[in-house]
């Protein structure tokens, strides 16, 4: 019997715009200095993926599960999340000046130690 492994393929300096990968694994890989600008990605598994100096200005994510994800280092001037589970988040050394936040579920949810929901009650009992 032949053998099934694949023999990798390296591409430098490549144009390959409009490409079409369906049903390709990619396990592994790297790509670096590379363009992605106004690439799509759908149902895709990317578990264990790494992001280093990467430019996200204006990208969208829907439906995307970012369970035990990992963000330092970022800029998310701008950034907006709507209709997320965000159950166990954890944001420390952040600048959350000019935030907003409404419609949320705060139960549980603490400032400094401080649960928000008695930081609520304090404010709305003045």
């Amino acid at each position: 019997m032949s053998e099934q492994t694949p023999k990798p393929i390296h591409h430098k300096m490549e144009f390959l715009q409009g490409l079409t990968f369906t049903s390709v694994s990619l396990a592994d890989a790297e790509f670096r200095d590379s363009h992605f600008m106004n690439a799509t990605f759908d149902d895709n598994n990317m578990s264990g993926a790494t992001f280093e100096n990467i430019n996200l200005s204006a990208v969208s994510f829907h439906e995307v599960n970012l369970s035990d994800a990992s963000v330092k280092h970022a800029n998310l001037t701008g950034f907006s999340v709507t209709e997320a589970n965000m159950t166990g988040v954890q944001l420390t050394d952040v600048n959350l000046s000019q935030a907003a936040i409404s419609g949320a579920d705060m139960t549980g949810m603490t400032i400094d130690g401080i649960l928000v929901s008695d930081l609520m009650a304090k404010w709305t009992a003045k």
